[in-house]
């Protein structure tokens, strides 16, 4: 419960950063959130509202292109709600880190830490690093070359691919689960979000089969949770059902996402689409990791 308390306080800490981070944001980047821009403004085709009524058709309507003045840089382009979530992003994860540092570690009898401790830790940690990435711009890139255009993040696939089976290892640590599951466990689910990269990375029609693959791949992760929830005690399972469920809802979300978002059908605008995975990625790693500490602290049986 201190190690909740603790985070629920970051979170109103993290309200505060962010009035005083970016309280008006610059006269460009309001201008563009309000369509003051020329429609050749290459950031116009990811708005977030429907067209107004009485507009012209989307046929009629003149095509964007990238000129010379239309160059597209980041974060100096990023819309105010993209900025924002990222940045709220990036404060959880660091401050989560933070937390678990100092309940798992610095707090902690040496005698009671275990290997379930520091791997928490790193998780959060690259989280937040990942999200310090896409909120600086690092590695973010505009497709123009794809109808609609589409920005993609490098870093989150490095998140995902890292962040998720760590937490995953964390679950298999605690529940003392056997070498084979553990390996398949993580095997399938690295797969199926470095599939997820190659749609993210791939401009033709065929990143949807990398799409399918990913499910594929997902597909083969349910099984081995399955498994490792029935080799888990039976006072214990009534405790981990509700974290696996928290997990394979994520990765549904995180595959939903994908395809709805950018990198698919540009279904979600880009403010949508980053303001979802924000929230799924903070439910799906933050909370099973801060569970399984105050758990393992809790009780300390479980491979001290």
């Amino acid at each position: 419960m201190q190690a909740l308390s603790v985070f629920l306080a970051g979170v109103a800490l993290a309200g505060i950063i962010l009035v005083a981070a970016d309280p008006h944001g610059s006269v460009e980047l309001q201008s563009r959130m309000q369509g003051v821009l020329a429609p050749s403004s290459p950031l116009q085709q990811l708005a977030d509202e429907a067209p107004a009524e009485g507009s012209p058709p989307a046929a009629e309507a003149p095509a964007a292109s990238v000129n010379a003045g239309d160059i597209v840089t980041f974060p100096g382009d990023y819309p105010n709600s993209v900025r924002h979530f990222l940045l709220i992003g990036w404060a959880m994860f660091a401050i989560g880190a933070g937390v678990l540092f100092y309940v798992g570690t610095w707090s902690l009898a040496e005698e009671k830490r275990t290997i379930l401790h520091p791997v928490s830790f790193l998780t959060l940690a690259f989280c937040a690093m990942a999200y310090c990435a896409m909120y600086v711009g690092l590695g973010a890139e505009f497709q123009d070359e794809t109808s609609p255009p589409r920005v993609v993040f490098p870093a989150r696939y490095s998140l995902h691919l890292v962040a998720v089976p760590a937490t995953l290892l964390s679950l298999a640590l605690f529940t003392g689960c056997d070498v084979v599951t553990t390996v398949s466990l993580l095997g399938c689910d690295v797969l199926s979000f470095a599939t997820l990269f190659m749609m993210g990375v791939v401009t033709t029609p065929q990143r949807y089969l990398w799409w399918i693959a990913s499910l594929l791949f997902f597909c083969a992760v349910v099984p081995s949770l399955l498994t490792l929830l029935g080799n888990t005690e039976a006072q214990m399972q009534p405790k981990i059902k509700p974290l696996i469920w928290i997990l394979v809802l994520g990765h549904c979300a995180i595959l939903a996402a994908s395809l709805a978002g950018a990198e698919g059908t540009s279904a979600l605008g880009l403010s949508q689409e980053v303001g979802l995975l924000t929230a799924v990625d903070l439910i799906t790693i933050v909370a099973p990791n801060f569970w399984l500490v105050i758990q393992q602290n809790a009780e300390g049986t479980v491979w001290a």
